[in-house]
């Protein structure tokens, strides 16, 4: 089990301009968001991690 995570929470954390720069700058790092009708844009952590896993 992997939840998902907002993004307007990494935005604010990481002190980005705007949940668009936020969201920009998570995809060229290959970061798989989703949009969540109830709560936004969301980073997909189970679909995410591979990217951080060693191979």
């Amino acid at each position: 089990f992997a939840p998902s995570f907002p993004i307007e929470a990494i935005t604010e954390m990481l002190a980005y301009g705007s949940n668009d720069t936020c969201q920009k700058h998570l995809t060229t790092l290959g970061i798989t968001l989703i949009d969540e009708s109830s709560s936004g844009v969301s980073i997909d952590c189970k679909a995410s991690r591979a990217i951080f896993e060693k191979k």
